[in-house]
Order: structure tokens, then sequence, then C-alpha cells
């Protein structure tokens, strides 16, 4: 019993001891001020060429710097050198442009300070095409899938990016517009009704057929919707890019998804520095982040309206909206913000008009364009 009773006694302690000691610990790192570039981009050998540069900032911080004013070039081991165009946002961009694609190429950068980073030279990977991109529905799950193959058996490590358009509608139309007292028809009362929203993908999408007999990528998980998304509201587009990559540059985006989607306990892999193939000039110690790759792009766009899909009820983002009513004998005093939509009517005499707050009406405030896309069908 004594010896019961003194195990229990130093289990406390011990419990004690650790709680004791477990004050908030803040890394350097965290502290640090440290700037280094960030490099994303592509030299697409078949359309345009985007750069783009920042630099980065501290965890507590959520705010992108860019890098601006920077002499940005795509060189080749032959000489030719093509410079990109720079503008206020960081994106250094190039138009089409024709290349020997047995030819190797690097990226350099030299920053309004003077500094200078290059990368490797790198060849030029030719992408199959995509041959499918389709979706299956199990339950409340919309799955899009690709899948794409190469017959040389040349590509086998493969990169993804997809974006995302879809049409939607605020919760009523505007028929009438109310300015300084004064109530007149709205030129079209459909102006502020529909809109048209895009958002590129941020998921890092790679794959390989590496250890497979033949170069094949059958029915890659490329995006999850739940058939309530107002994406699928009205009608909705993707359109999948997919690159070609080198087996170091799939080594690096595979390391980097690791670190940034995996991490989550201490069984997870832990963050590293992943293998950038960019490197600094003037201060060689500097570290850089990104991968410079080359080659063609291929592209697949598909479209998925809602009269498609079974029957279901979307979630708009309007539920809250409750309409009001402005009558004629108080249109002289008002003095809200809201948005007249329909007329009330009584024997052809109006009486007054119904009115939403902008945000139910005006399309717009949810992120998105009422300028309909070139390629919306």
């Amino acid at each position: 019993m004594k010896r019961n009773l003194l195990i229990s006694i130093s289990l406390s302690a011990a419990i004690l001891l650790v709680y004791s000691c477990l004050d908030p610990y803040n890394p350097p790192a965290t502290r640090t001020d440290v700037h280094y570039l960030v490099v994303g981009g592509f030299f697409n050998s078949n359309g345009l060429t985007q750069i783009k540069l920042s630099r980065t900032s501290p965890i507590h911080e959520s705010t992108v710097t860019p890098e601006i004013g920077a002499t940005v070039q795509i060189e080749g081991d032959d000489g030719t050198i093509f410079t990109l165009a720079g503008d206020n946002l960081g994106t250094y961009s190039l138009s089409a442009v024709v290349i020997d694609t047995s030819r190797r190429f690097r990226l350099t950068i030299k920053t309004s300070g003077q500094k200078e980073y290059a990368s490797v030279f790198v060849p030029v990977k030719q992408a199959p095409d995509l041959d499918t991109l389709r979706y299956t529905l199990d339950g409340e799950d919309l799955q899009l899938y690709i899948s794409t193959h190469d017959d040389h058996n040349n590509t086998h490590y493969y990169l993804w990016k997809f974006a995302e358009t879809w049409a939607y509608r605020s919760y009523s139309p505007s028929e009438w517009i109310f300015d300084n007292g004064i109530v007149t028809l709205r030129p079209s009362p459909n102006e502020l009704y529909y809109c048209w929203s895009t958002i590129h993908s941020s998921q890092i999408l790679i794959g390989s057929s590496a250890k497979l007999a033949q170069d094949i990528i059958h029915d890659y998980p490329i995006q999850l919707l739940n058939v309530h998304s107002e994406k699928l509201q009205m009608k909705y587009s993707i359109l999948v890019e997919q690159f070609a990559l080198t087996s170091e540059a799939h080594e690096y985006w595979e390391q980097l998804k690791k670190s940034t989607e995996a991490v989550g306990s201490i069984f997870d892999p832990q963050p590293s520095q992943s293998p950038s193939n960019i490197h600094g000039i003037t201060n060689t110690e500097e570290p850089v982040v990104g991968y410079f790759n080359a080659g063609s792009v291929r592209q697949r766009r598909i479209f998925i309206r809602y009269a498609d899909l079974p029957p279901v009820r979307s979630i708009t983002g309007y539920e809250s909206c409750e309409p009001d009513t402005l009558w004629i004998a108080n249109v002289p005093d008002f003095r809200g913000t809201e948005l007249l939509t329909t007329g009330i009517f009584e024997m052809n005499t109006l009486l007054g008009y119904q009115m939403l707050r902008p945000y139910c009406v005006d399309c717009r405030l949810k992120g998105g364009t009422t300028t309909m896309p070139d390629f919306w069908e």
C-alpha cells in the first residue's frame, strides 16, 4: 500500500512538472525579418508566359509583397534571350514566342536593388494532350477526373492547374433606380442580376506513372464539389492545364505538397526547404523559393449546367435576404442605401417599390463581374 502511494505521488509530481514547464515558445524564425525571393511561373513554349515575383513575409503577416521593377529574362543555351514585361503587381509576361524546343533554357532575375538570381538550364518538356475531363455523381458529391497518356512513354511526371468559372445571379433584379429623391426605370433590369466569378486552384496537383508499365494517368481526381454549391447554381466551367515535369521538378512539387498540405501532427512530414533550382548570384547563401520549368501546356474545358444535375437546392448565399417596402409617399424622405427591385401596383397605379440591401441585388458585391467571359457558351 505504501509502495502504491509512493508511485502515485511520484506520478502526480511528474505530471505537475510537465505542465509547469509548458511555457509558450516562439521560435526565433517567426521573429526573423526575412524577405526571400519567391518565384512562380513557367516558360510556356506554346503560349503566354507569366512569371510572378514576390517576397516572403513573417508567419504572422498575411500580406504579399510583390517584387516590382526587376529585369526578368529567359535565356537559351544557344544565347537566345527573351525579356519579360513587368507590371506593378510583380507579374512579368512574355507573349508567345517561337523557340527551338531541343534547347535548354534558364530564368535570370535582376531586382531593382541590383540583386541577381538565376535558375539552372532546364529542358523543354512537351506535355501530351488531356484525354478526358469528366465528372461523376455520388450522392451529394460531384467529382471531376482527368485522364491522359503518352504513347511515346516520355512524360511520366505531371502537374495540373485549373481555373473555375461559374455564373450566378443575385436575389432579385433591380428594375428601378433611386437617385436624389427621383425614381426612374433602370435601362436594363438584369445589369446587376447576372455575374460570373473565377478562381484559380491553390492545390498542388501532381501525378506520376514512373512506376507503371505504361505512361498512363487514369481518372486522377482534380476537384470535388458539393451539388448544393453556389458554383452549380446556374452553369459551371472548369479549365484544366496540364504540364510535363522533369523528375527533379516533380520531386520539388512533391516535397512542397507534403510540407504545405500534410503537416498536422508529429506523424506527418515536417516542414523543410524544397530543392529549388533557382539560386542567388549576388548572395549564394540566400535561399530562393520556387522552381523554374519550361514546356508546352495542354488544356481541356468542360461545362456543367444546373439542368444536367439532379434537382437540388443550391446554397446561394442570399438566404438571409428579405425585401422591404418603400411607399410612394415616403420617396422624398428616403435616405436608405437599399436598391429598388420591383414596383407595387394596384389597378395599374404605382403604390411603391420592393427594396433590398445592396448585397442582395448587386451580384458584383459577391466578387464577380457582370462581363460575360469570351469563352462562355
